[in-house]
């Protein structure tokens, strides 16, 4: 059972209790939103520290590619196990376990690498850790979310929160290059280490509970539900082309991850600092795309948005490839970013549609396999820069995307009309 420590107060500000922020007004939502701020600062700066770590030990873009899939790969790897037992446990205290896990492991690599001991093979085995935790703490954070707010307010709570996960990628970005910059990539680790015990002391002051039954009777096992998932892919058109849209972007969009740091290096010759605009720029975008899709996204028709925004992701990929300077560079960054975060919630969304009113859950189990296909782009990406040029093998990946999504919506009219 699910005990909700607070309420929403009778005396907010309208604002709060009618507005865009209305999940604010409950008091343990307000303080784990301001632990997701610090623990997004820490999870930007950790993916621009260990892609920049990773191409100055091995000169790479390819290797680049295996640090960014080993931080990706436990999402397919643990997704549904880690949302079974966000279900099981209680998340109030497994959100502090996750985030001093993420401590822990900062510490340990800012010192390894200070001790000139933080070789290629323990930086992507650092990755895939941090990749771990992450896998383990996304549920765990969302479900967290509707212990706090209840039914009524959690679609503006998830919104609030992603808000916020993606405006600190701005600040997360700007920071992780500025200290790169400053105090080296041990440093950045150590002030990553920080960023995560502020989160932690935020957690603390937490107070709702959550203790879901561990074992209730009719609860699905991981095997059930990974089986009763892939039943959906072969019974529902719907699904399965929303599957293969998502694993196609995933692939060839996405994956243009990889090649901010190669580009910020090699071809516009920026250096950390500019490497970190880069980011930014992009998690700017995505701000962008989250306010604009929370102001009108549900007045628009999801199926053809979500192809349109995968084509134009593509698009701006490819332009990003085509880029020398640095200020049209940032703007087709911003244009990525924005239409990956329209991309990214629509298609959630979608999927939940396409489901019937018992199988949402496994509908999100098949959007955590999509995500998993990540780490198949970045390698393909890293392995096509070395062998080819960066420019090349961007422009390509984004201009084969927009040729799988108008297959896509040639071959399944169902989706056009959701």
């Amino acid at each position: 059972m699910t005990a909700q420590a607070d309420s929403p107060s009778g005396s907010a500000p309208r604002l709060l209790r009618d507005g865009p922020f209305r999940s604010l007004q409950f008091r343990d939502f307000r303080i784990l939103w301001a632990a997701t701020m610090a623990m997004s600062i820490g999870f930007w700066m950790q993916q621009l520290t260990l892609a920049w770590l990773v191409l100055n030990l091995e000169d790479s873009a390819f290797f680049v590619g295996v640090a960014e899939a080993a931080r990706l790969t436990p999402f397919l790897l643990f997704g549904l196990a880690a949302g079974t037992i966000a279900d099981r446990l209680e998340r109030r205290i497994l959100l502090r376990v996750i985030v001093s896990c993420n401590i822990v492991l900062s510490l340990a690599m800012g010192t390894l690498h200070m001790q000139g001991l933080l070789t290629t093979p323990i930086a992507v085995a650092g990755a895939f850790l941090y990749g771990t935790t992450n896998a383990f703490l996304m549920p765990a954070l969302q479900a967290y979310v509707h212990d706090i707010v209840g039914s009524q307010y959690i679609v503006n709570g998830l919104a609030l929160n992603q808000f916020a996960q993606r405006l600190m990628g701005v600040f997360g970005g700007l920071l992780g290059g500025t200290v790169l910059a400053w105090l080296g990539i041990g440093g950045t680790f150590m002030v990553m280490a920080g960023g995560y015990a502020a989160a932690l002391l935020i957690l603390f002051g937490t107070r709702t509970a959550s203790r879901p039954g561990l074992g209730a009777p009719g609860t699905p096992s991981l095997r059930q539900s990974f089986t009763e998932g892939l039943g959906l892919l072969a019974r529902n058109q719907s699904v399965r082309a929303l599957l293969v849209l998502a694993v196609a972007t995933e692939i060839f969009a996405f994956s243009h991850i990889v090649m901010i740091s190669v580009f910020a290096r090699d071809v516009l010759e920026i250096g950390a600092s500019g490497f970190g605009i880069m980011v930014a720029s992009r998690a700017a975008g995505s701000v962008i795309g989250v306010a604009a899709l929370a102001a009108i996204g549900d007045q628009l028709p999801k199926g053809k948005t979500l192809l349109l925004a995968s084509a134009v992701f593509g698009l701006s990929v490819a332009a990003f490839g085509s880029q020398e300077w640095i200020v049209t560079a940032l703007i087709a960054l911003g244009i990525a970013g924005i239409v990956a975060a329209i991309f990214d919630t629509v298609q959630q969304a979608a999927l939940q549609l396409a489901v019937g009113e018992g199988q949402r859950g496994r509908a999100m189990g098949i959007w955590v396999m999509g995500v998993g296909a990540g780490p198949v782009g970045h390698l393909q990406l890293g392995a096509l820069g070395d062998a080819t040029n960066p420019a090349f093998a961007v422009i390509f990946n984004g201009l084969v995307l927009v040729l799988i999504v108008s297959g896509v919506a040639i071959a399944t009219p169902r989706l056009r009309r959701m």
